[in-house]
């Protein structure tokens, strides 16, 4: 998937990053359920995207999905509102400053753990438009061998070599060679001008 490319600033952070902490924060463990990748955002910065709140009974919800960033774009991820097939992350109402889940490893397509025991802590990202642009942290690695770019095959071909018309010849047999007069039927006469035309020309 393409991204909107991002260049590091002095620093090495990026243009226009919101000053909101801890904003976005991510974190990984390992349970009797497997390796996962846990995300936690703040319900301010939900808000600021205008981002769909669902307010149940004791909690609130709201749903994104995760694009992985691949090619030029990797070590970042495109996070956008997903109603209908996204990530559901979700807070107590009235209580929590952030929503959170825990996706499981296997879900990852391009992206392979380093570490599946580290502590939960702020990462670097942008806001494009309704969308986040973050940076994945170290202990979450780009596996290039996991994605190919469809490249548009070139194909050479030697060019043609135009065949070069042959003259038409003309060949006459004979059963005996002490024949001095050689009898031309009609075709015979008439192939026998046109080989002298086409020699004359």
């Amino acid at each position: 998937m393409a991204f909107v490319k991002i260049t590091k600033g002095p620093g090495g952070t990026h243009r226009n990053t919101v000053n909101v902490v801890p904003a976005i924060r991510l974190g990984s463990y390992r349970n009797e359920t497997g390796r996962s990748v846990y995300v936690a955002m703040t319900v301010a910065l939900v808000k600021q995207l205008g981002w769909k709140i669902t307010e149940g009974e004791k909690r609130v919800t709201f749903k994104m999905s995760i694009n992985e960033g691949v090619g030029e774009d990797a070590g970042f991820w495109l996070l956008e509102e997903d109603p209908e097939n996204g990530y559901a992350l979700g807070a107590e109402k009235n209580k929590s400053q952030s929503f959170s889940t825990s996706i499981q490893y296997s879900k990852l397509k391009h992206y392979v753990l380093n570490d599946d025991s580290v502590p939960i802590a702020e990462i670097e990202f942008d806001i494009q438009g309704n969308a986040l642009l973050v940076q994945v942290p170290d202990w979450l690695r780009y596996n290039p061998q996991s994605y190919k770019e469809d490249k548009p095959k070139l194909e050479l071909t030697p060019p043609k070599e135009e065949k070069k018309k042959s003259h038409p010849t003309l060949s006459v047999v004979t059963k005996n060679e002490d024949v001095d007069e050689v009898r031309l039927n009609r075709k015979q006469r008439r192939l026998a001008a046109h080989v002298l035309t086409r020699a004359m020309r």
